[in-house]
């Protein structure tokens, strides 16, 4: 995938967060762990998971796909911050798991992740409050 494509498809999920968040309050969490059901524009699910981990936030996504070896981008935002970015293929069983721990903030962080199949364009969204 070129970077041209990569870099319209995380400004795509970017809006997609902007979006989201505009339009969606988000679930308020226990300060050691929320867990999250998402939105996809299409058939496929979203299960998103924040914790309060001793080196951080331990963040985890898993989307289904019911479509094996699917390209998708995927963004992670803190307090609408990019954290992290990158690329994840769907399994046999079209599914695709992100883990990653980032900085707990002071206060309240607000985790929202995004993710665009880069061939269909669907695109899923969650996001949790940890703190």
């Amino acid at each position: 995938m070129n970077r041209t494509r990569i870099a319209s498809l995380v400004g795509a999920a970017a809006l997609a967060v902007s979006v989201t968040a505009a339009v969606g309050l988000p679930a308020q969490a226990k300060s050691s762990d929320s867990a999250k059901a998402g939105t996809c524009s299409a058939t496929s699910t979203l299960k998103l998971k924040a914790s309060d981990h001793k080196k951080g936030i331990k963040v985890k996504a898993k989307v289904n796909s019911d479509v094996a070896a699917e390209t998708w981008v995927y963004s992670i935002s803190d307090n609408a911050v990019l954290v992290t970015a990158g690329e994840a293929t769907t399994d046999e069983d079209g599914n695709f798991k992100v883990k990653t721990t980032i900085a707990d903030l002071e206060g309240s962080d607000t985790i929202d992740f995004t993710a665009t199949d880069s061939v269909t364009g669907e695109t899923c969204t969650g996001e949790v409050v940890v703190g």
